[in-house]
């Protein structure tokens, strides 16, 4: 299953090693979602297409993935969704996905029928949406399509002292970014697995299982700390709401990120939730 993902990316010996590591990873997420041969599975802020891929290999020519994100086809760094998209759609896996952009699941002209897929899944995306309110709005709405949903991401409560600088870097984004009123960064909302499982049950779903998912080759800690040093700075010091105090706290903080040397990922905190109907 890992040659027919890999084989939807760029054929550079980095691009295979970074998202081999990226891979393995979504494919131990859908293992513990229990996703099978035949879904049809409704992926809300699908981005690039990580997860999606894996999903569609996962499903089989018999089954279907249709991604949904709120961002236009421009968005994204170094390669756009728009241009990952094309990629995908016309890779091996193609002819079972489809992508939406520029499509917010919440507004009322986005529907589909009702239980028209097996399974949603919301795969490391919530912290890009900018409060509680939203996550709570989109799992009502999508519990008309879907028996079941699936979510996965990155777990705050870290084990590893080395997970502290995802952590910080994460804290540093999603504290900065409140000060903005309108922001396209990757993290705006840190959820913690009890706000996720409240939002989950206040949604009118019962959660069946639960899961922390470590995988320490993926790349995304290390991600997370280049964009902090590279571009928060300069955010930090230039919110004209941000108390001088707490600039100079993050501020710091972008030292110490500064001086990593080993950086590792947080977790997966991963759950499985069936309507409370079914």
């Amino acid at each position: 299953m890992i040659d027919s993902i890999l084989s939807v990316y760029y054929n550079d010996k980095v691009t295979q090693q970074i998202y081999r590591a990226q891979s393995e990873h979504r494919l131990k997420l859908i293992d513990f979602w229990g996703i099978k041969e035949g879904d049809r599975v409704l992926e809300i802020g699908c981005g690039q297409g990580d997860t999606t891929v894996a999903l569609a290999a996962a499903v089989g020519e018999k089954g279907f993935v249709h991604g949904l994100d709120v961002a236009d086809e421009n968005y994204g760094m170094p390669e756009t969704i728009g241009k990952a998209r094309k990629r995908i759609l016309n890779s091996q896996l193609g002819n079972r996905i489809r992508m939406t952009f520029d499509c917010n699941i919440i507004n009322d002209d986005i529907v589909f029928e009702d239980d028209e897929f097996d399974v949603a899944v919301l795969s490391h995306c919530l912290w890009y949406f900018p409060d509680y309110e939203v996550l709570e709005k989109i799992l009502r709405k999508v519990k008309k399509y879907a028996k079941r949903v699936c979510i996965a991401e990155w777990n705050p409560l870290i084990t590893n002292t080395n997970q502290l600088y995802h952590l910080h870097a994460a804290q540093i984004q999603s504290i900065c970014e409140s000060f903005y009123e309108n922001s396209d960064s990757n993290i705006l909302t840190m959820f913690y697995p009890n706000d996720i499982k409240t939002a989950v049950v206040s949604a009118g779903y019962r959660i069946t299982d639960t899961a922390s998912i470590y995988s320490e080759d993926v790349y995304d800690a290390k991600w997370e700390v280049d964009m902090t040093l590279t571009a928060y700075r300069r955010k930090i010091s230039q919110s004209e709401n941000m108390p001088d105090r707490l600039k100079e706290l993050l501020l710091s903080q972008i030292q110490v990120l500064r001086e990593a040397k080993e950086i590792r990922p947080m977790a997966s905190y991963v759950i499985n939730a069936a309507r409370c109907d079914e």
